[in-house]
């Protein structure tokens, strides 16, 4: 404003004062180059206060809430060294546009109170950028209005619970399934290739946000081919023995037992029902399909009719692309003697992270990032179907494989074999 009402005087003046063509040359002249330093140092201060939080000249600040003291602390563990393997290879090669990625962690213990301490830390204190994985059902859906509030992109969370994508949520983008839609698979499974039109089925679920969630879509698909479950029973998630639960299955007489829980509620579930000499056919959807379970659970697991799972991942024993770069990692630490499901996931959540980043160019901003996350089509991480996502879809992934537990000698440990490739549930 004020430049402008200077050329209005300056007018004024040649037009009353009759000032010499020479003079006002050189006027001119000296208020270019004052347009023209102006303009220079103010791109400079501009240059020099970045907009966007967590973004710095040579570094992008990401936020990460897993459970390392909690019921959850050993699939975090997983998460957490394919998350930090991941990016340590990338910043090694330079970062993303000449930034590198720093992660700050805070333990959310699987507790919702907790969590939401952890993620207000991360954004008023650290002032990350986005977030990534952070863990649980409960703590995550407590998280979500914080996330709308501060515009905090989140970025494959490590939530089980079919609300998480649907609705689309604008900062939400999944790279997982529910646990309650990898049952359904299972369900279709049992109907369509076992044909068994009215199944006898209990569900063994973890009495939480996730198991509810999942009994949710469980009734629904069986509700579709026109039968009722059996049973329901809960289980608290840091349960070390299930022997009560697995009584009350016994008791109403199921033939088929869908475990909705974490890798040790399905150990816990086989032994009991092995001391019971019970010999259901076990169902395990999502992450119960972590092969720990055959060497926790050794015999057990085999006790009956080899268990059935589904999941939205290939297992760690099969052969997928991304697992050279796994056994790489797992070559370079001493400490660590095979792959595990979840790290298999820390893997995959790292890697939809940076693929947005990269998208989102060197002028990176909150809506360039989640604009450069919606154009992802088809995209292969490696351990999955390929991803997509769009405007009104976040949820990246929609097929598992289904899975039978297969154990290549008596005292063999056991894995998971593939019996039908990349699948959905099936719909009315």
């Amino acid at each position: 404003m004020r430049i402008s009402q200077n050329v209005t005087c300056s007018k004024i003046k040649y037009q009353h004062l009759n000032m010499n063509h020479k003079t006002i040359s050189k006027f001119k002249v000296y208020f270019v180059i004052f347009l023209s330093l102006g303009s220079f140092f103010g791109l400079a201060v501009c240059d020099r206060m970045p907009e966007t939080r967590g973004v710095g000249e040579d570094e992008i600040r990401i936020g990460y809430i897993p459970d390392l003291t909690g019921p959850s602390a050993r699939g975090c563990r997983g998460h957490l060294w394919g998350i930090t393997n991941y990016l340590k290879e990338v910043n090694a090669r330079g970062g993303i546009h000449g930034r590198k990625i720093k992660l700050f962690i805070q333990d959310g213990e699987y507790n919702p109170s907790i969590g939401m301490s952890a993620f207000k830390k991360l954004v008023l204190k650290e002032k990350v950028f986005a977030m990534i994985a952070n863990m649980g059902s409960a703590s995550v859906k407590a998280q979500l209005p914080l996330i709308e509030q501060y515009g905090i992109p989140l970025i494959a969370p490590a939530v089980q619970s079919w609300w998480i994508s649907h609705p689309p949520k604008k900062y939400i983008f999944s790279t997982m399934l529910s646990q309650g839609y990898c049952a359904r698979v299972l369900i279709d499974y049992v109907v369509n290739d076992l044909g068994d039109r009215k199944p006898r089925m209990g569900i063994l679920f973890v009495d939480t946000e996730l198991g509810h969630a999942s009994l949710q879509e469980i009734r629904e698909q069986a509700g579709m081919y026109g039968f009722s479950i059996s049973a329901e029973v809960g289980c608290i998630p840091d349960a070390i023995g299930l022997s009560g639960e697995i009584a009350k299955l016994k008791a109403a007489d199921v033939d088929y037992v869908m475990l909705c829980s974490i890798t040790t509620g399905a150990v816990y579930a086989c032994k009991e029902a092995a001391k019971l000499d019970w010999k259901p056919q076990f169902l395990f959807p999502g992450v119960v399909t972590d092969e720990a379970i055959f060497d926790l659970g050794r015999d057990a697991i085999f006790y009956g009719k080899p268990p059935i799972g589904a999941s939205e991942y290939f297992p760690a024993s099969s052969d997928f692309p991304a697992k050279e770069t796994l056994l790489r990692w797992l070559k370079d630490d001493a400490e660590k003697k095979t792959i595990s499901l979840y790290d298999i996931h820390g893997f995959t959540y790292a890697d939809i992270l940076v693929e947005g980043l990269k998208r989102s160019g060197r002028d990176l901003s909150v809506e360039g990032f989640i604009k450069a996350l919606e154009g992802i089509r088809n995209w292969d991480n490696g351990a999955q179907a390929p991803l997509t996502f769009g405007p009104d879809n976040r949820q990246g992934v929609t097929k598992v494989v289904v899975l039978r537990g297969v154990q290549e000698g008596k005292n063999s440990i056991g894995r998971w074999e593939i019996i039908r490739p990349w699948t959905e549930a099936r719909k009315d």
